[in-house]
This record gives C-alpha cells, structure tokens and sequence, in this order.
C-alpha cells in the first residue's frame, strides 16, 4: 500500500482515487500525523474528474454548493469526512463546517478557488461557534486575487475548539480596509485547543496566520512567504497573535511586511500574556521588526532572525519575558530593541552586524523608555566590519536600574562598546581599557563596580 507522501507526490500532475488516499492516512494515525474522521462518509468530484464521479460531482460553477451538501449530509448521519477529489472546486461562497465533519482534500492538486466574477466578500472555509472538533487536510485554498475586486479569508475558525488544520495551502488572498478579510488563516472569537501545522500561505495581504481573541493553540512547522505587503491595516505579516497562551514553533516565515512573527502587534492589538515563540527561521522581513513581542510573559527562544529592514527583535511594553538563546543577524537599526520592559531578561543571544542603515547610530542591543529592572546578561554582540554598529550595547537613560553584566561586546565602531546613558545602571566589567570602552552619556568614564569575586558576572570587551 502506498504511503501517504507517495501519494501527495503523485497527485500534483495525476489524480489518486479518494478511497486510496484515505486508506493510507488511516495507516498514518498511529503517527498522528492526520486524524481520520470515523463515521459516514461523502465524496465530491471535481468539474471533469471522469475516474471517480462520488456522491456529489461538481461543474465547475458554484461548486461550493455541492460540498456543502456532502458536509450537511455527513452532519445528519452524526459526523464523519467530506472527501474532494483532485481538481479545481470554483466557489463563491463559505464552506461551512460542522461540527465532527472533517473536510479532506487528496493533496496539493485539490483546489477550492474563489470565483473570478465574485461580488462578495467571505470567508472560503469556516468553523463557526460551538462546530467544533474536525479536520480540514491536504487541501489548497487559492484567493485567486490577481482576477477580481473583492476580499477573502482562506480559513477561518470562529469560537470553535479542537480543529486540527494540517497540509493546508493558502496563496492569493487580498483586504479589504477595515480587515474583515485577507488573512490566509484565522482563529479568532474565544477558539481553543486549535492547532495550525504543516501548512503554507503565500501572497496574502495581511497576516498568514492570526489568532486574536483565542488561548490555547498552536502554529507549528508552517512556511509562511510574502504576507502582509498590501493593505494598510495593523495586522499585517507572517505569524501574529493578539491573545493568550499560545505557542508559534518550527515555523519559516520569509519575505513578509510590517512584522515577521508578532507577539503582539505595532500600533495595537491587545495585551497577549503567556505565549511562546520558539526554533523559528525568519528571514527578509520589511517594514517592521523580524520579531515583536509586547504583553507580559512571554518566552522567545532559539529563533533565527535574519536580515530585517528594521530590528531584528523588539520587546515593547514585554513586562515579565524571557529573550533566551536567539540568534539575530544583519538588522537595518538597532539589532534588538528593548522599550520600556520592566523584569524582562535578554539571556545568552547572539546580535550579529546590526546597524545596516550605515547611519552610525545603531547598536547591538539598546534599552530604551521606562523598563524597570531590565536584565541584559550573557550575550554575544559583534560586527564584522561591513556594518557600522556604533554601540555594542546602548541604555538610553529613560528606564531604572538596567543589570548589563557578562556580555561579550568586540568590534563595533562607536567611542564605546557598552554606552551608559543612565546613572542607574549596573554593570560588572571584567577589565576597563584606556580608551573608555564603558562611557558614561557625556562620553567620559562611567562609575562602574569591578568585581573579582563575581568574574561570571564581567562583560568582556576587545
């Protein structure tokens, strides 16, 4: 019997009877790798599919129509999986989900595509309040925005719970102003214990992946590429959340605007508490900072940010976080931001070439507005001559009580490695050379405390 990635691989170009394609997921579940809806079951045939013509077939207008018969069909017999055959579904309307109804697709070459003589607005697959617990799986979601004036959502899940969104594509997706629309996936309205993974969305205008006013659900190992460039709304780029207690991991996200992954958002967008963002690539995000965090107790850690316009990483308003073991690398301004976060600890990261911008102005790490008791401890700062980082580490002097201490600054291009902005600021050097690499504001020496009891503790400067 064939496998299941034997068969994604097959239907690209040559269609795979249904039956086939179910029977090797169901080998699959030990893995958990897709949940097989059990109970009844219903299948639609795309326009022209002449190999399998299912329960329901299709012709290519208003095939939505058809597939919401299956689901409401597979809803009256008390739950069960709506199969699509390969081939293009035109719709020009919301699938509806329902409850214990899984929606299966059978691979990349099922595509659900928006009518190119829409006039409406909508969403393209929907769970709505209290439909809950299904799957919606190999399948792709084509907007199809290049060939109409209007503005869809690919997938959204409102108020439902327990949804597992897995080997989804999304591309194609435009907005409208008021961001009704334009995500490629959305969970929103009080949905928990929903999980994103496996998934793609490219070209859509406003986020990839959203969940705002939604705790408890997970987005992981998803390739998220150029979202979030149009539009002129706040929730613009990869991967955001605005609520609670969610996790972002595994994810690439590359060539997206505004933000690459918000905890969070610029302008706006909630207080989020508790979530986690981890093992991310990002990569060429403009307009915006790679990573922004905001809220309290947040935990970022082993995440690659790679050439952003803008910071790689900024903490605004992150009371109470954790910055842990991240890697950010060639940034526009400052390599990483940290604006008014009281007890936020930025822990063993590595800040590489900051400054791109050539002004001269930038640096490694910089503390700014009114954080309390920020701790900046055990980081790895460094240029390479091609960037001009003028500080390795710089305090603006608008926050309290900052702890700087066993940082390891080299090369940058400034009067000083670690800029000391602020008469409350602790550090505990190793050495201080001649030439005044900790200075006070004024430029002169800072009033440091040496220690050698502490030599854990010392910032090494070269």
């Amino acid at each position: 019997m064939a496998g299941t990635a034997d068969l994604f691989d097959a239907r690209v170009n040559t269609w795979a009877p249904v039956e086939q394609v179910l029977s090797a997921d169901l080998n699959a579940i030990q893995d958990g790798v897709l949940d097989v809806v059990r109970g009844a079951t219903a299948t639609v045939g795309a326009d022209g599919n002449t190999q399998d013509r299912g329960d329901w077939l299709c012709d290519g207008i208003d095939d939505h129509v058809e597939i919401q018969a299956a689901i409401d069909w597979v809803d009256a017999q008390g739950g069960g999986s709506v199969l699509l055959t390969n081939g293009i579904f035109i719709i020009d309307d919301t699938i509806d989900l329902k409850q214990n109804v899984s929606l299966f697709g059978s691979g990349p070459g099922t595509i659900i595509r928006v009518d190119p003589t829409t006039a409406s607005d909508f969403d393209m697959v929907a769970a709505a309040t209290a439909e809950d617990n299904g799957v919606v799986a190999m399948l792709a979601l084509d907007g199809n925005s290049g060939n109409h004036a209007k503005d869809h959502t690919g997938l959204h899940i409102v108020a439902a719970n327990g949804w597992h969104v897995r080997d989804v594509w999304v591309r194609n997706i435009s907005a409208n102003a008021g961001e009704t629309f334009g995500f490629g996936i959305r969970i929103s309205g009080a949905g928990e214990r929903n999980i994103v993974s496996g998934c793609s969305a490219y070209n859509v205008d406003l986020a990839g992946v959203i969940i705002t006013t939604a705790e408890m659900n997970q987005v992981t190992n998803c390739q998220i590429r150029a979202c979030g460039g149009a539009g002129a709304g706040t929730f613009r780029g990869g991967i955001l959340t605005t609520s609670d207690m969610n996790i972002i991991k595994g994810n690439v996200v590359q060539d997206c605007d505004i933000l690459g992954i918000g905890i969070g958002v610029i302008g706006g967008g909630g207080s989020p508490a508790n979530n986690i963002a981890s093992s991310n690539l990002i990569q060429r995000t403009s307009g915006g900072p790679g990573m922004y965090v905001s809220g309290v107790n947040s935990l970022i850690q082993g995440n690659s940010i790679y050439i952003s316009a803008h910071e790689g990483i900024e903490a605004n308003g992150a009371d109470y976080s954790n910055i842990v073991g991240n890697m950010v690398n060639n940034s526009g301004v400052d390599g990483v931001a940290l604006i008014d976060c009281d007890w936020l600890s930025f822990v063993g990261n590595t800040v590489i070439d900051a400054g791109q911008d050539l002004t001269n102005t930038h640096a490694g790490i910089f503390l700014n507005g009114g954080g309390v008791n920020e701790f900046v401890y055990g980081n790895k700062i460094r240029s390479t001559g091609a960037t001009v980082t003028k500080y390795a580490i710089e305090d603006g002097g608008v926050g309290s009580s900052p702890v700087i201490s066993g940082n390891d600054c080299r090369a940058n291009s400034g009067t000083a490695e670690i800029l000391n902005g602020s008469a409350s600021m602790r550090t505990v050097p190793e050495f201080i050379p001649a030439a005044a690499q900790i200075a006070g504001a004024a430029g002169t020496q800072a009033t440091v405390t040496i220690s050698q009891d502490t030599p854990n503790l010392a910032n090494r400067i070269a």
